[in-house]
């Protein structure tokens, strides 16, 4: 059996050298997208929000 997902793994934009950070699936937006019935994530946490995030474990 497969572990359930709890966070979301993203890149820190412009960060160098690159840095990711687990964002928690709690709080995130669903939206619809247009094309082919495409999913989207949404959060309200700006780039300096997510920049300061501890670097996620790998």
């Amino acid at each position: 059996m497969e572990p359930s997902r709890t966070g979301l793994l993203v890149e820190v934009e412009d960060s160098e050298p690159d840095r990711y950070v687990e964002l928690s699936l709690d709080g995130l937006t669903v939206t619809e997208g247009g094309v082919l019935s495409e999913t989207n994530l949404q959060t309200e946490m700006t780039a300096q929000d997510l920049a300061s995030m501890p670097d996620a474990t790998m």
